[in-house]
């Protein structure tokens, strides 16, 4: 993931020089990770921990 957006940003870089500044990128970069891995934890709470018939089925196929 931190591959990804130090890639884009060198990329972008290289193509707008002087159009924009490293702390809009960095600050993008960072808000995506952040809200990626917040989603990502909403998921799992639902499908892995929550009691309900998603988990059951879940936790009931990874056990055997």
């Amino acid at each position: 993931m931190i591959a990804m957006q130090v890639g884009f940003i060198i990329y972008w870089r290289k193509k707008h020089k002087e159009q924009t500044t490293i702390r809009y990128l960095i600050a993008g970069a960072i808000g995506f990770m952040v809200s990626a891995r917040v989603l990502e934890l909403g998921v799992h709470y639902f499908c892995i921990f929550a009691n309900n018939p998603i988990s059951w089925f879940i936790n009931e196929n990874r056990r055997s």
